[in-house]
């Protein structure tokens, strides 16, 4: 049977922000570690700078907390954008009918996240980072499990409603 209008936009819409959060994964990851590192932390400073303790801190201080601050911007970074990509995935693949759309999300977003840190190997100033790979499966995680729990749930209350519409119809 072939899919509806409605299913073949769903279809395009979920793979186009699919691949274009790819595509942003994959441009973010092709900058050399100095320009990477000067966007983020000229962001961290900008956020940082809001707050007074920041403001009146010791010069060594305000390095310090850059830095820390700066490397916890960039972890989050890592899982919120894996986040993004592994819950538009499983829309994705529910959409083209595929088995299990949360497991393949998670496995998508895990291949995806090897790739792009095998792929930081030839970027100038980068690296492969084992912890890149952990903090980005943490993100696409939590993304499959919220997927899998919402549709979980409305199955078991679709089901409940079907039940309950039998039961009413056997009883008249």
């Amino acid at each position: 049977m072939r899919p509806s209008r409605k299913r073949i936009a769903a279809r395009i819409i979920t793979t186009v922000i699919t691949v274009a959060i790819a595509a942003v994964i994959f441009y973010l990851s092709t900058q050399p570690a100095e320009i990477s590192a000067a966007e983020s932390g000229g962001i961290c400073e900008k956020i940082l700078a809001l707050f007074d303790f920041y403001r009146s801190a010791a010069p060594e201080a305000k390095a310090e907390m850059l830095e820390s601050f700066n490397n916890l911007f960039r972890s989050l970074a890592h899982f919120g954008v894996f986040f993004l990509l592994s819950l538009s995935s499983a829309f994705m693949w529910k959409a083209w009918d595929i088995g299990w759309p949360s497991s393949a999300a998670l496995i998508t977003a895990a291949l995806y996240a090897v790739t792009d840190e095998l792929h930081q190997l030839f970027v100038p100033g980068r690296a492969f980072q084992f912890t890149d790979i952990l903090i980005d499966l943490a993100g696409a995680f939590l993304a499959a499990l919220i997927f899998f729990l919402i549709f979980f749930f409305r199955r078991g209350r679709d089901r409940r409603k079907r039940n309950a519409l039998a039961k009413e119809l056997s009883e008249e």
